[in-house]
C-alpha cells in the first residue's frame, strides 16, 4: 500500500488494479482517481472530487500537487476520465454537465469545447497526442 499526503490528511491507495476506485478521506470528501499516465519521474492520475458544495470537480494530480481544471461556474459538474502527458503539456479529456454534458479536452488548464453542433449530450472518454 503506497501513502500520500495533501496537508497532512492521509490518502491511500486501496489497490492500483482498480479502476476507478473511491478514496475516503477524513471531513467526507470524496475522490476518484481514473486513469494515470508516467513522464520521466512524474506521476500524473486523473480524476474529480466532491467540494463543498456537493459538486464534482475535475482535476489532476501530478506527483502529490492537485491542479483544477476550470469549468464556468462553482456549481457545474465536471468530470476527467483520461490523461496523457506529451512533453512539457499535460492532456486530459472528459466532460462538463451543465443541464447536458458537453465533451472538453484540457491542455494543461485550457478548456476546448470538443461538444457537436445539435448534439444532445457529448462525452470524451479517452485523449491520445502524438507528434
Amino acid at each position: 500500500m503506497r501513502s500520500f499526503r495533501k496537508k497532512q490528511l492521509p490518502l491511500r491507495i486501496i489497490s492500483p488494479s482498480i479502476n476507478p476506485f473511491f478514496l475516503q478521506l477524513v471531513f467526507f470528501t470524496v475522490f476518484m482517481f481514473i486513469s494515470y499516465s508516467a513522464s520521466g519521474a512524474d506521476v500524473y492520475v486523473a480524476g474529480f472530487y466532491q467540494d463543498s458544495k456537493n459538486a464534482w470537480k475535475a482535476c489532476y494530480w501530478k506527483n502529490r500537487t492537485i491542479t483544477n481544471l476550470p469549468a464556468f461556474a462553482d456549481t457545474y459538474f465536471s468530470y476527467i476520465f483520461s490523461i496523457t502527458v506529451a512533453g512539457k503539456d499535460v492532456y486530459t479529456a472528459g466532460y462538463i454537465d451543465d443541464s447536458g454534458a458537453r465533451a472538453y479536452y484540457w491542455k494543461n488548464t485550457e478548456r476546448i469545447e470538443l461538444h457537436p453542433i445539435g448534439a444532445l449530450d457529448s462525452y470524451a472518454k479517452s485523449i491520445i497526442v502524438t507528434d
